[in-house]
């Protein structure tokens, strides 16, 4: 909706555009049908917000050569999936493989388990994480697949009796903050001990919501995403953040970031051609070099389709995600200037007592 605002109020794009929002509630196949009706009838969709629901639209972007934007799926499916399919967000290699790399250089663990739902993406990042650690020395004590019969407190004694050094939550949705506010009650997480152990997930944790929702308990868990500064000067971040907080009295997440500029790319693709049919589209979003998003200062795509970041970790901080190797440099400082302040009182008293 803002980045749909924020085109109406950009009197330098040549075409008018109309916003049609569907509801598939997360259903792959209501996704199917509702893509499909779109396909038909505009020209371009942005959607998919899960990625068994951007997969399920795929067919229907291919037949009709329709654009199709996908700004919130990481499943590597999608990559390569058609011409005319442009994912916004981190593909599930790259989140799994940097995580698999911290877990083992920075919270030097041995061992892990994997929590996981079934399907994609969750098998992104299980073969991601799994084939990383492994090949860095570490081991995979075992996998737990769960489904929507699955109970939490049976869950929770499978991690227990598994007894790794960290547990990576592979899941999506109201289940992914239950289960971290149920291990934490059964006295896992932190790691500074050995009876205490890590807490892993991936981007699906940078919803807003589901932080909130597991309330303290998600301090200190670990994430994979792309970098999303609000402070950021760079790009549309200012503008996004200030009409944001503005319409909706509360931050914006990784995930509204993707969505406005989706919207925003669209209408960057059609700001050089003549007419918006679906080939001159494409041509129009491929002829863009660099695009200064709010989710990327530079976004662009490879030949795949896919966006162009590099994840980096991130842990949960006073209810937000915040840059695991920034918040480390900005603690160095400043116990460096600490140091300094010190040792500048230290040489202030020494030449008093010598005066």
């Amino acid at each position: 909706e803002l980045g749909f605002e924020r085109v109406l109020q950009d009197t330098t794009f040549a075409h008018i555009f109309e916003l049609n929002i569907r509801d598939s509630g997360s259903d792959p196949q209501k996704a199917a049908q509702l893509g499909a009706e779109l396909f038909e009838s505009t020209i371009g969709v942005i959607g998919g917000v899960t990625s068994a629901e951007a997969l399920a639209m795929v067919p229907a972007a291919k037949e009709t050569d329709r654009l199709f934007l996908v700004p919130s799926a990481s499943t590597d499916k999608l990559s390569n999936a058609g011409r005319t399919v442009f994912r916004l967000f981190t593909t599930t290699l790259s989140e799994s493989s940097v995580m698999a790399t911290f877990v083992d250089d920075t919270l030097r663990s041995q061992t892990a388990t994997i929590v996981r739902a079934s399907g994609p993406p969750a098998d992104g990042f299980t073969d991601g994480f799994s084939t990383g650690f492994e090949n860095l020395g570490g081991e995979i004590t075992t996998v737990i697949e769960i489904d929507a019969t699955s109970d939490v407190n049976d869950i929770v004694e499978q991690v227990l009796e598994a007894d790794a050094d960290a547990v990576y939550l592979v899941l999506e949705g109201a289940v992914l903050p239950q289960l971290i506010v149920a291990l934490r009650e059964a006295g896992v997480g932190g790691g500074d001990s050995g009876a205490q152990k890590w807490i892993l997930s991936t981007s699906s944790l940078s919803s807003g919501a589901l932080i909130a929702e597991a309330g303290s308990a998600a301090e200190d868990v670990y994430i994979s995403q792309s970098v999303f500064d609000l402070a950021s000067e760079n790009g549309e971040m200012p503008t996004f953040v200030e009409a944001y907080r503005a319409k909706y009295g509360e931050e914006p997440d990784l995930y509204a970031g993707h969505g406005y500029d989706a919207v925003l790319l669209l209408a960057e693709a059609s700001r050089n051609i003549v007419t918006t049919i679906p080939t001159e589209l494409l041509k129009g979003i491929r002829s863009i070099e660099t695009f200064a998003a709010s989710s990327a200062i530079e976004l662009k795509f490879n030949e795949d389709g896919d966006a162009q970041k590099f994840p980096r970790i991130h842990w949960i901080d006073n209810g937000s995600p915040r840059d695991f190797q920034k918040a480390m440099t900005d603690r160095q400082n400043a116990l460096k200037k600490e140091m300094d302040e010190l040792q500048e009182r230290m040489r202030d008293a020494r030449r008093d007592a010598s005066d």
